[in-house]
């Protein structure tokens, strides 16, 4: 009988170191997933400035379509004859 306490000790000393491990995995998995969300929400920001300044770059070619034919209509360019 004094034989199955140190094996049951030894045991539960291993469950215990195996239980500790997948707490770290299980800590490292949550600090990952954490930084990943984090890159996420930068990488969206970064992607809205973008996304406006690609508008605003949109904005200013077509003002300069509309504004280069409106001087080629004020300087008689549809004339005919």
């Amino acid at each position: 009988m004094t034989d199955l306490v140190p094996h049951h000790a030894e045991h539960i000393v291993q469950a215990h170191r195996r239980l500790d491990a997948h707490d770290m995995r299980l800590l490292n998995i949550e600090i990952a997933q954490a930084r990943e969300a984090e890159r996420s929400v930068h990488i969206q920001k970064s992607l809205g400035e973008i996304q406006e300044s690609i508008k605003w770059v949109i904005r200013l070619v077509v003002g300069a379509v509309i504004g280069a034919g409106i001087a080629y209509a004020l300087r008689g360019g549809f004339h005919v004859g």
